[in-house]
């Protein structure tokens, strides 16, 4: 993790990487909650540290699925989505403010569709 440069007011953020392409200096937590009767996938940064010796989240494509479709998925046929973030970390409280972004995905998509994005 590089070192903290001076944000607004009295907040410690830390320093973008020199080129877009390159991953920031958080791990990434992810949690699954309820809004309502919708089901929201939420990521967001976390210490480095909290990450260390965590498997990695891994999602199901098949709970995207009608249940009559998914049961014709075996879990050896199932295309995994394997995510560089971590189920539950705990969030960067040192750092920031953060933005908030809203990615709506559409009725033809999912919630993890958009992992190397939303991981990034």
């Amino acid at each position: 993790m590089g070192p903290a440069i001076e944000g607004c007011g009295s907040a410690a953020l830390l320093a973008s990487p020199a080129t877009l392409s390159s991953r920031g200096a958080f791990a990434v937590g992810a949690r699954t909650v309820a809004v309502g009767a919708l089901t929201a996938e939420v990521w967001a940064p976390a210490p480095a540290a909290s990450a260390e010796g965590a498997p990695p989240a891994r999602y199901d494509i098949r709970t995207a699925l009608p249940a009559t479709e998914a049961a014709n998925i075996s879990d050896a046929g199932n295309p995994w989505q394997a995510c560089d973030c971590v189920r539950d970390l705990p969030l960067d409280d040192a750092h920031g403010p953060y933005p908030v972004i809203v990615l709506v995905h559409g009725p033809a998509a999912f919630r993890p569709q958009s992992l190397a994005l939303v991981t990034h």
